[in-house]
């Protein structure tokens, strides 16, 4: 369990180092999941967006989220009038950023796999390629 907070919160700096570097504001939740209705882990933006990321690592090629977690999440992506996006780094690939419409359903969770994220996520640099053209225009 530690290891895996660990690596959760490793993979959160990163992602928050990664915006810096590249123009936009960032901060940390640094409570979520561990106080409710802090529904995410990063915020994210600029002049002409702001977002509402989950970050997540997973061994697997699968990724579930427990549907009242992501309920947390949207709901306050929605208050706060921020893009909900998940950060998803699958074993051995970058960070895929996927709109939460683009996942599945079931009964208890949404899932995406490795597969899936490929076709319907976007990768940092192009998550972030809308405001790097307006401004360079």
């Amino acid at each position: 369990m530690i290891n895996r907070k660990i690596k959760g919160i490793n993979a959160e700096r990163y992602l928050l180092r990664k915006f810096f570097q590249n123009g936009w504001a960032c901060i940390r939740a640094s409570a979520s999941g561990s106080q409710k209705d802090v529904g995410l882990d990063l915020i994210a933006g600029n002049k002409l967006r702001k977002l509402g990321i989950e970050v997540k690592v997973v061994n697997s090629d699968k990724l579930y989220i427990p549907k009242p977690r992501m309920q947390e999440f949207l709901n306050f992506c929605d208050i706060f009038g921020l893009e909900p996006w998940i950060a998803v780094k699958f074993k051995s690939t970058e960070f895929y950023f996927i709109n939460p419409e683009d996942m599945k359903v079931k009964s208890s969770s949404y899932a995406i796999t490795l597969e899936q994220a490929k076709n319907f996520g976007l990768l940092f640099e192009e998550l972030i390629e809308s405001y790097v053209t307006n401004i360079q225009k």
